[in-house]
């Protein structure tokens, strides 16, 4: 799974547990990300498996909340007079040696790149990119040793800019595409069929995404498309998402006709 955190992103999950509850009114440019259509109307939603909306709230809360928070709170605390008291505590705890708030932010300085900042002044925008930076530093190291999308890394950066230039359907459609994830493609979900020849042709090939670009059973889908360009991909993958449906349904029928007839 490719997974962006965006600073905007970022601000949004601080205020959802500033307030315990989900803002009613959604900010200007604010995408909510969930796995159930719960949210009112009008609330622009980007729906996701459970898994990855999981994965996501791990990692800005583990991440960026808990490091920034830490790094926020000690710079904050050695602003304040010598003579303040959590000031005292942590300056006793590191002349003890002890592992507490000052060892943690040396180890998340170190990690991040960053001078000390119990010694060194250093301003919340610094501390912000270098969690980003560090990000997607992980997030490109996750991909790369990924067997189902490591080959959906790219060096051109107006490949990552869909997000800014799609519609939010379009946006799904993408964002799964580049993930393996199209419903009803049976190589996306291996555990689900025991059967993974495609239905469409009878070439015996795998029902894989790749499969479905070229088979011979999607040449309606197809019409008229340039399937080099992203235009073309997402018309087709539109098209195949109904089609991929009505197989489903279809199926389904089948095999309860199949089971009244036993």
């Amino acid at each position: 799974m490719e997974i962006r955190i965006t600073k905007a992103l970022f601000k949004n999950f601080q205020n959802i547990l500033k307030t315990d509850q989900p803002t009613d009114q959604p900010t200007d440019n604010t995408i909510y990300i969930s796995h159930s259509p719960s949210l009112k109307k009008g609330i622009s939603t980007l729906y996701l498996a459970i898994s990855i909306v999981k994965l996501l709230i791990t990692l800005v809360l583990t991440v960026v909340l808990t490091a920034y928070k830490k790094l926020v709170f000690l710079k904050k605390i050695f602003g304040k007079d010598p003579s303040n008291i959590c000031k005292k505590a942590i300056l006793e705890e590191v002349s003890n040696g002890m592992h507490g708030l000052a060892y943690e932010c040396k180890q998340i300085c170190r990690e991040l790149e960053l001078p000390d900042i119990m010694g060194t002044f250093v301003n919340k925008n610094r501390i912000k990119s270098s969690i980003f930076l560090k990000m997607n530093e992980k997030a490109l190291e996750d991909m790369s040793n990924s067997n189902k999308v490591s080959d959906r890394l790219t060096d051109n950066l107006q490949d990552d800019t869909y997000i800014h230039c799609l519609s939010l359907p379009q946006t799904r459609i993408w964002i799964r595409y580049r993930d393996r994830a199209i419903a009803g493609v049976k190589a996306n979900f291996k555990q689900s069929h025991s059967d993974l020849t495609c239905r469409f042709c009878s070439t015996g090939s795998p029902e894989n995404q790749e499969h479905l670009e070229i088979c011979g059973g999607t040449d309606y889908e197809r019409r008229g498309l340039d399937m080099s360009r992203r235009r073309g991909i997402l018309t087709f993958w539109r098209r195949m998402t109904m089609k991929l449906m009505e197989a489903s349904v279809k199926k389904k029928r089948t095999e309860v006709t199949h089971q009244q007839n036993q």
